[in-house]
């Protein structure tokens, strides 16, 4: 569902992950290696719906009941639902 979306609209994904990564680390872990406005960047791609965020974040959860636990697991999946859901509305 979400791989044809964003394969339509990223060419080079090792400069995308590399950003993602900062955004993540940023937003989690505080170490301020993020700049920009990815709610901008997310709503240009008219193809997304709210549907496609509810699967990244049901993905989201997965991968961290994984790779996770505690706390920082907690934390963190409430982190990705309120953006989530910020980035749908």
């Amino acid at each position: 569902m979400l791989g044809p979306v964003f394969a339509a609209h990223i060419g080079d994904w090792e400069p995308h992950l590399k950003k993602m990564y900062g955004f993540w680390s940023t937003v989690l872990l505080g170490d301020r290696q993020y700049t920009g406005n990815p709610f901008e960047k997310h709503q240009a791609v008219s193809e997304l719906s709210a549907g496609h965020f509810e699967r990244w974040l049901d993905l989201f959860a997965k991968t961290l009941e994984t790779h996770c636990s505690g706390a920082d697991k907690a934390a963190w999946e409430a982190t990705a639902r309120r953006m989530g859901f910020a980035m749908a509305s």
